[in-house]
């Protein structure tokens, strides 16, 4: 019976470390979203697009060029 104890708690604590992992990623992400929402409309504003609209290249394209080079 100590031997399923011993898995029990080896498995749970795994599985909590990972929980808390994710709730982690989710309520602190490396790239705020606020920032990216402020970056997508001062890259919108820029280009003279509407705040709404739909553009033929994604943003990010536009992002990678200026900080490939």
């Amino acid at each position: 019976m100590g031997r399923f104890w011993d898995y029990s708690t080896y498995y749970g604590t795994i599985g909590l470390f990972f929980a808390l992992l994710f709730v982690f990623i989710r309520v602190l992400p490396v790239i705020s979203i606020a920032e990216m929402r402020e970056l997508v409309a001062e890259t919108q504003e820029r280009d003279g697009a509407e705040p709404h609209g739909h553009h033929h290249q994604p943003v990010v394209d536009d992002f990678t060029a200026s900080s490939s080079g």
